[in-house]
């Protein structure tokens, strides 16, 4: 699964448990509301008839108008007889022994559901709350008042239908906020894979804008001091290789000179061209050109430690005389044994200066 929908499948998945479990707390609790206001309602009817010591014509005319509003009333006595309504035959409460001693030590009984009318007759569900009448500290009965289920019940129908509007309208939202945040992490996380391929390519050129606001622009920093120590490795390296180049051409032109020096002696000496009185001191230039070839396959084995830093390369100053007496003496033999006329005169010529100096150069 790519990060996008994994992202995508857990913001939803929270926004839709959060939805769901806040519905069902907030559901309950209204729905418990609902109830509660209710039973305080018919509480009030209660407490105010028993308040104001009503006639049983006023209370005839309350019991009217509470019926607009699907409330019913009824008095009974402290017998459990019923006084109002007035009925033809007795009637008493379908309240249990242990609902009535609660009414006599003066508690009232809230939201209880019966299946039968004050007078008996069957009807659905109602809701009723049983107030007792307490008078100089004497039970004197209770009052009842009755409300149909129904009407509780539709508004607490009405407060879900609310919530499946409001709650689908949320679902909805966070959904769309979940893909928009998922869709602008993973573009994010996308920039960060493109410029790894281009990484990858060699192209350490690359840098990505970073807006130190989270973790991913820590990591895109870090991404981007990565790309640059990379970009300067490379520029190390490169001149590291330009040196080493330059180097070995400076090897091989520095063994070619003694090698040709010494070809040329050594050609000399196998066709006797070289005087006899010369031959000692040609072949002191062949040692000669011989150590240095050896100084200098020394220095090349040595390269490598001078790169690490193992050699500690220490300046000293030498006699540069006789290297250009030496330089001279291997080119005149050179020159005496390839039958080459070269006029040789620092001091009087001006054209022998550059050369000594290429000379001394190579040297």
């Amino acid at each position: 699964m790519k990060y996008f929908y994994q992202q995508l499948f857990g913001f939803v998945s929270v926004v839709l448990l959060t939805i769901a479990a806040c519905g069902i707390l907030f559901y309950n609790v209204m729905s418990n509301n609902v109830y509660t206001q209710r039973s305080q309602q018919l509480q009030s009817y209660a407490k105010g008839l028993i308040a104001t010591d009503m006639s049983d014509a006023d209370i005839y005319k309350l019991g009217t108008i509470l019926r607009e509003e699907n409330v019913s009333i009824a008095m009974f006595d402290e017998n459990n007889a019923m006084t109002y309504p007035s009925s033809s035959i007795d009637t008493n409460s379908a309240l249990t022994e242990d609902e009535l001693n609660h009414l006599k030590n003066g508690a009232a009984i809230n939201l209880k559901e019966v299946q039968m009318n004050f007078t008996g007759e069957a009807v659905d569900n109602l809701i009723t709350v049983y107030y007792p009448i307490i008078k100089n500290g004497q039970y004197k009965g209770y009052v009842a008042l009755a409300s149909p289920m129904s009407r509780i019940q539709t508004e607490v129908r009405e407060l879900r239908n609310s919530m499946f509007i409001a709650f689908g309208a949320a679902i909805i939202i966070g959904i769309m906020m979940s893909f928009v945040f998922a869709n602008y992490q993973t573009r994010r996380i996308n920039k960060l894979r493109k410029a790894t391929h281009k990484i990858s390519e060699g192209d350490f050129d690359v840098k990505l804008p970073v807006e130190s606001r989270d973790e991913f622009d820590d990591l895109m920093k870090d991404f981007n001091n990565m790309a640059h120590s990379l970009r300067e490795s490379e520029r190390e390296v490169e001149r590291q290789e330009n040196v080493r180049r330059q180097f070995m051409m400076d090897v091989a032109h520095e063994m070619r000179t003694p090698l040709t020096t010494m070809n040329g002696l050594l050609d000399g000496l196998k066709y006797n061209m070289v005087p006899e009185s010369r031959r000692g001191r040609s072949l002191e230039l062949i040692s000669s050109e011989t150590q240095r070839l050896i100084r200098l396959v020394n220095e090349n084995l040595d390269y490598e430690k001078i790169r690490s830093n193992q050699i500690v390369l220490v300046q000293h100053r030498f006699a540069a005389i006789g290297a250009i007496q030496t330089v001279v003496e291997q080119i005149r033999e050179l020159a005496k044994v390839k039958i080459i006329l070269c006029a040789m005169n620092a001091i009087q010529t001006s054209a022998f200066m550059p050369t000594m100096t290429a000379l001394s150069k190579s040297w």
